[in-house]
């Protein structure tokens, strides 16, 4: 491994280049030159870690996951992968990120390019990790940067919500801004939990998504609680009844929002119309243990890359977005809840090495019947190199539901379902209420819902990087591998579709 380091003893000011998608330092570069035919690269970039882009290492190439849609890892590789390095930050993940043609004809390491000025003393270090095997290299690369700052390997072992089943709301799911007719949420849900105990269906919690709270400017968070239209005896009473936890959804927050001073709150926020982002641990303290009251396991914060961008403030600042992030996980973690990340970009995923909070990270798009959002094999790569159980999203377990607010089937539910097992991450159906599949469903726990796990989440085989990279040598098509260790056996596992 190599770490390159960038210092600023005095800082900086006035750095901005009114571009967030350039550097405003470089070091490393590497320069791309015309084109070599033995090496290729494969760099993550976009919402839900994205499934991968992929070139030749040329200054031809449009497209080299830049800016601060990426933020890393950057993988290049040779055509038997032999040598497989891995580039990234190591330390501001926030603001770190990589930038074609600052210097013409170079990939540039740095800070991103609207940031507007540089504290004394600040540095920030990026690192190459030099191995073989795709898998295998970002695998080590990722043990390293947990060692570096003490994060556990095996942290999403402790979340609940990736070791039993559950029921989901999120968009996709039956349920979703959608209740039985002439219902509230409260009896729609308490309907699932009935027909699933007459199933033998072993739900342990549910994801509870965006349409249990008060939405303000621009459907942003304006008051974090449990509106009494959808669940008139509250959060607690539907606990008490059914006995489940619960993963509750939270999006960016609306500049009008209850908490901010600015609109008569306790705490501090920066608001720029329509989004706000709070400034004090004490806010997520109170939001979290708040919500710990009435059954809050794992704390869902969605619209990450909305809130990164949408902020000049986050975007011109060397700290604020770290911050942000720091102190929600810090609040989690003093609560003893965990955290799963929604829409994240690559930075995010990052930036969670520092958060023992964070266990689980959405890695695919939401999940609307007959749409494929089901490719995880690459990002589940990244990942589990974070120690970060990869979420599939919501799925359905019958093909036909009559009624859905879609209009749509769900072709392929036993792919669904298999992907949503092999993730290690949480797995959970969103049927209507007498349409469920029990006998698919329990193939991915046991009659007590404890989840029928792999020792890692499956991923891509290495030779699809191949086929990607030089467009030949390995599948076209998805082929991944895993195993699952008991004792002193070892069972292999291997997923194709689309072959």
């Amino acid at each position: 491994m190599i770490t390159f380091e960038q210092s600023y003893p005095k800082g900086a000011p006035d750095t901005t280049l009114h571009d967030k998608d350039l550097v405003v330092s470089a070091f490393p570069s590497f320069v791309l030159g015309s084109g070599d035919e033995n090496k290729a690269f494969m760099g993550y970039s976009g919402p839900f870690l994205g499934e991968g882009i992929y070139g030749k290492w040329s200054n031809e190439t449009k497209n080299l996951a830049t800016g601060t849609h990426g933020g890393g890892p950057f993988v290049l590789y040779n055509k038997d992968l032999s040598t497989v390095s891995v580039l990234s930050s190591a330390s501001q993940f926030m603001v770190g990120s990589f930038s074609k043609d600052v210097f013409p004809g170079q990939l540039s390491v740095g800070l991103l390019g609207s940031i507007t000025s540089i504290p004394a003393d600040f540095s920030f270090t990026s690192m190459m990790y030099f191995g073989s095997g795709v898998n295998s290299a970002v695998e080590e690369w990722g043990r390293l940067l947990l060692q570096r700052y003490g994060k556990r390997e095996d942290g999403a072992a402790f979340d609940f919500t990736t070791n039993y089943l559950g029921y989901n709301t999120d968009h996709g799911a039956y349920y979703y801004y959608y209740t039985e007719p002439n219902e509230n949420y409260q009896e729609t849900l308490l309907g699932v939990h009935e027909y699933a105990e007459s199933a033998s269906i072993p739900y342990k919690w549910i994801l509870l998504d965006s349409w249990w709270y008060y939405q303000g400017i621009n459907h942003g968070v304006k008051n974090w609680t449990c509106r009494p239209d959808v669940m008139p005896q509250g959060f607690e009473y539907f606990q008490q009844k059914t006995g489940w936890k619960f993963i509750a959804h939270n999006r960016y927050w609306a500049s009008d929002n209850v908490y901010a001073k600015q609109n008569g709150g306790d705490f501090n926020f920066i608001i720029e119309e329509p989004f706000a982002i709070p400034l004090d641990y004490a806010f997520w303290d109170y939001l979290i243990s708040t919500a710990v009251e009435w059954g809050l396991t794992v704390y869902e914060q969605d619209w990450l890359y909305n809130e990164f961008l949408g902020l000049n403030a986050t975007l011109n600042s060397v700290s604020l977005a770290r911050q942000w992030l720091l102190e929600m996980g810090h609040a989690a973690e003093a609560n003893r809840v965990t955290i799963q990340y929604c829409m994240p970009f690559p930075r995010h995923a990052l930036q969670s090495v520092e958060i023992p909070a964070v266990t689980q990270i959405r890695a695919s798009d939401d999940h609307v019947p007959g749409v494929q959002t089901w490719k995880l094999g690459t990002s589940s790569i990244l990942a589990h190199a974070l120690a970060l159980s990869p979420f599939k999203d919501v799925f359905w377990s019958t093909s036909v539901q009559p009624g859905n607010p879609y209009n749509l089937d769900e072709p392929y539910p036993q792919l669904e379902a298999v992907v949503a097992t092999l993730t290690t991450g949480p797995v959970t159906p969103g049927d209507k209420i007498g349409l469920a599949n029990a006998t698919l469903i329990m193939r991915s726990c046991m009659k007590d819902g404890t989840l029928l796990k792999a020792s890692k989440p499956a991923t891509s085989i290495d030779s699809t990087f191949v086929q990607r990279g030089f467009g030949s040598g390995g599948p076209e098509g998805e082929v991944w591998s895993t195993h699952t260790r008991i004792g002193q056996q070892t069972f292999h596992h291997v997923f194709a579709a689309e072959l």
